[in-house]
């Protein structure tokens, strides 16, 4: 079973993924988002876990679905065990 540190961790490792795939640094994300640097920085580096709300914005600016943070079976590579690519690696 997932800790809320495992979680945080997992969801700022997708979330730091996709703000690199699009080009965004801590600070513009955190503009977009409309918080501190800090605070950005923080969701990022998995040491704070955010409320719903705030990850479907961080969701909405990095065009990823919700369902994009939630973990997933073990990874062999960048693919499940079923063979089900992550939506950020298509």
């Amino acid at each position: 079973m997932l800790t809320r540190a495992d979680l945080a961790a997992h969801v700022g490792r997708t979330l730091r993924l996709a703000c690199r795939l699009r080009g965004l640094g801590v600070e513009e994300f955190a503009r977009r988002m409309g918080v501190s640097p800090a605070n950005s920085s923080r969701l990022l580096s998995g040491k704070h876990l955010a409320d719903f709300n705030t990850l479907v914005r961080a969701c909405n600016i990095l065009q990823i679905q919700i369902q994009d943070l939630a973990p997933t079976e073990k990874k062999e590579g960048n693919c499940t065990k079923m063979g089900k690519k992550h939506a950020l690696h298509d």
